[in-house]
This record gives C-alpha cells, sequence and structure tokens, in this order.
C-alpha cells in the first residue's frame, strides 16, 4: 500500500504547489 500512497500523496503536493504559483501569477497580474 505505501508504495503507491506515496507517489499519490507527492503528486498532489506538487498539483497543490502549482495551482499555488498559477493563483500567485494571477493576482500578480491583477495588482
Amino acid at each position: 500500500m505505501l508504495k503507491y500512497v506515496t507517489p499519490s500523496l507527492l503528486n498532489v503536493e506538487k498539483e497543490q504547489r502549482l495551482q499555488m504559483a498559477e493563483t500567485l501569477i494571477e493576482n500578480g497580474i491583477k495588482w
């Protein structure tokens, strides 16, 4: 189970970081 769970958690963290980066860029353009 750990072999399957760990990569998925890492992918989720990467997706969250990408979303944060996108929101920061959008906010930068708005401001």
